[in-house]
């Protein structure tokens, strides 16, 4: 749980092994929409809870990596449904350039991500649909249900996770208070150790919606959790710690079972400007 197998050098692993990895198999199938939630539509049909859960990916994230994630998240959750994945073009390059493009490509995606989150909806017959969106995804996930709540769409989520949003926290107050309508529930898991968006707010000059700490986004209508004190080792530098920690994971495995937080364990109650919010006890 919360590792996301692959070939390790030290193991004398120099390939992809689908007994022992997360890898993909077969051949891609480029379908058009129709077939795809036909395909989708059969699988929810055949599972117990008739559920979806869909992945929005972050800023340097390959197709491939989107994959393989999508993957690990539903298998350490147990999920019983359909995991699916929203990949935008990310250029899967670190550099300031490919964080320039990757910003252009996820706000140009906003259109047909609303275009499929309505198909989503309305093809596939789930009782229930529930979104998880990574880092530069959220810029990504917020826009489209808040323009999709201004066009008085008959879409509706159940579960909307937010993790380490890479996106400026006063433009993310705004379009969280516009999308509220779209989600049954809307919760935030922010840092304070998270080094990446510590670079993001340097390079934009502005906070960021996924920091922890003293500036932590809390409002109503939200549901923030704090997951600074579970980064161990490298997880909050490297900005992943969403899929790596097992606490991040088994709070989302208790989030999906519809468990409030103050029914969920290890999880503390903290007050902030009369809002409240949570935090991941030491």
């Amino acid at each position: 749980m919360g590792e996301l197998e692959g070939p390790a050098i030290w193991k004398l692993e120099f390939r992809p092994d689908a007994n022992r990895h997360i890898v993909l198999i077969g051949t891609p199938v480029v379908a058009g929409a129709r077939d795809f939630f036909a395909e989708l539509r059969r699988k929810i049909a055949d599972s117990r809870e008739k559920q979806a859960l869909v992945f929005i990916h972050g800023f340097n994230t390959t197709f491939t990596d989107a994959a393989r994630r999508t993957a690990q998240i539903a298998y350490d959750l147990g999920f019983d449904g359909v995991a699916a994945f929203y990949s935008w073009p990310s250029h899967g390059s670190l550099s300031p350039l490919g964080y320039n493009s990757d910003v252009r490509n996820a706000d140009l995606t906003v259109a047909q991500f609303k275009q499929f989150l309505t198909d989503l909806s309305g093809n596939t017959q789930a009782k229930t649909i529930h979104l998880i969106a990574h880092s530069m995804g959220n810029r990504v996930l917020t826009r489209a249900l808040s323009e999709m709540s201004l066009a008085a769409s008959n879409a509706r989520f159940r579960k909307v996770i937010l993790m380490a949003p890479d996106i400026d926290a006063g433009l993310f107050r705004q379009l969280a208070v516009q999308m509220k309508s779209q989600a049954g529930e809307i919760t935030l898991y922010a840092s304070s150790r998270d080094l990446a968006l510590k670079a993001s707010e340097t390079y934009a000059g502005y906070p960021r919606a996924g920091e922890g700490g003293n500036g932590i986004v809390v409002m109503p209508g939200l549901i923030t959790i704090d997951a600074s004190d579970v980064d161990t080792s490298l997880m909050g530098a490297l900005h992943q710690y969403y899929g790596d920690s097992r606490a991040i994971l088994s709070d989302v495995f208790a989030l999906l079972q519809g468990r409030p937080p103050d029914q969920r364990f290890g999880l503390k109650r903290v007050e902030k400007q009369g809002n409240l919010y949570w935090i991941f006890k030491p």
